[in-house]
């Protein structure tokens, strides 16, 4: 092989590298928009539709989290709030004495 014909298979091997080059990056943006459509239709496994315990469940509350939202009052009465208590009566009706077993 002569300089003329390395220098012709050169730039048929760049064109085709070049072809193959584009042709790998539209497959990857095919590939990846597949990926992201194949996700919208996937269903996520969790204790309703899979035979995984409910405590793997991902939108399961911790157990020190409360589904409760802050009321912003302190706890006990409030200030306003008229107080009912049971008080001890002089007279009452029964007396029970408590037995030990």
């Amino acid at each position: 092989m002569d300089l003329r014909d390395l220098a012709k298979r050169f730039e048929a091997l760049d064109k085709s590298f070049e072809l193959l080059k584009e042709e790998n990056l539209s497959l990857r943006a095919e590939n990846a928009s597949l990926k992201e459509e194949l996700k919208k239709h996937q269903t996520k496994k969790n204790s309703n539709n899979s035979s995984i315990p409910p405590s793997q469940d991902e939108n399961r509350p911790k157990k020190n989290q409360s589904l409760r939202k802050p009321s912003g009052k302190k706890p006990g009465g409030q200030k306003g709030r008229e107080g009912k208590t049971l008080e001890m009566t002089a007279t009452p009706d029964k007396i029970v004495e408590p037995r030990l077993f």
